[in-house]
């Protein structure tokens, strides 16, 4: 069986790419492409790279954030992996998920899957956008709930093996051999309504007018003003549940405000006021 690891890397068009791998699964099938259910986490494979990323990348609500949800231990969902394979009997098999090029030493993943021929796909992008994207998803989402501000967050040292694109490729080659690994540019066209036809033409998939295809973006970032604000109650620590409430009320907030992108004291104090009910103070 050939193997398709697709490692991202973050903020590079995965999550729509993840998507339309699990929406199409069926047609996918008709063309001998599986996108196994074991080791995925909603619509990715992040969780089969979580054992082997150092724990810097990981915050500390992540503990929680894991075991919520009862993930296996590595080996289990290794075995499950390559048992839904071999059941399948597919000609290839896709792996998603863009935690997947944080992995310290890709040698450890070449070794549990099972006699594979394995092709490593990647997606790069411009440093000081990937930087400015990634600060938005920290600050969005419930697991990180980033409250520094953006000068800040590019000085920490955790970031550098994101940007430093030549020691990332190093030791995936190093792993699968030069040979294994393609390498897309995620700008301009690509980035904007070519991302799937571009993937599909990768892997060796046969474009179908019936593929199901998303009406707008899967990860959306937030402006200005909302991020700002976002920011600022994150230092109540929302919950998961709370965090998705907190976005959607700030979306009809800055809608119903028509605000210009200037952050003042008396936005924060209406927008607080506003917010009192869904983020009490405890974060409870």
């Amino acid at each position: 069986m050939r193997v398709i690891l697709h490692i991202g890397v973050h903020k590079t068009g995965t999550s729509a790419i993840q998507e339309f791998l699990y929406k199409n699964s069926a047609l996918l099938h008709a063309q001998g492409f599986l996108y196994p259910r074991s080791g995925r986490f909603h619509l990715n494979h992040n969780p089969i790279a979580w054992p082997y990323i150092d724990s810097v990348f990981l915050p500390d609500r992540s503990k929680p954030f894991f075991s919520d949800f009862g993930l296996p231990p590595a080996s289990e969902m290794w075995e499950s992996l390559n048992k839904e394979a071999a059941h399948a009997e597919m000609d290839c098999m896709i792996l998603s998920g863009e935690d997947f090029c944080l992995v310290r030493d890709p040698c450890v993943l070449r070794e549990s899957i099972e006699g594979a021929e394995i092709r490593i796909l990647v997606y790069l992008r411009r440093q000081d956008h990937l930087l400015l994207s990634i600060y938005n998803e920290d600050v969005k989402n419930a697991v990180f709930a980033r409250t520094e501000k953006f000068a800040d967050f590019q000085r920490e040292n955790r970031l550098a093996p994101l940007l430093d694109y030549a020691t990332l490729l190093g030791k995936w080659e190093q792993a699968f051999g030069r040979h294994s690994i393609q390498v897309g540019v995620y700008e301009g066209k690509l980035a904007s309504h070519d991302l799937l036809g571009d993937f599909a033409a990768r892997i060796g998939l046969q474009w179908n007018d019936d593929f199901w295809l998303p009406t707008a973006r899967s990860n959306p970032r937030i402006g200005p003003v909302a991020l700002e604000l976002k920011r600022r109650f994150n230092v109540r620590k929302p919950s998961f549940q709370q965090n998705d409430v907190l976005l959607d009320a700030l979306a009809g907030f800055m809608k119903a405000t028509r605000l210009t992108p200037v952050i003042s004291y008396s936005l924060i104090k209406r927008a607080t006021r506003f917010y009192g009910d869904l983020m009490p103070a405890t974060g409870s």
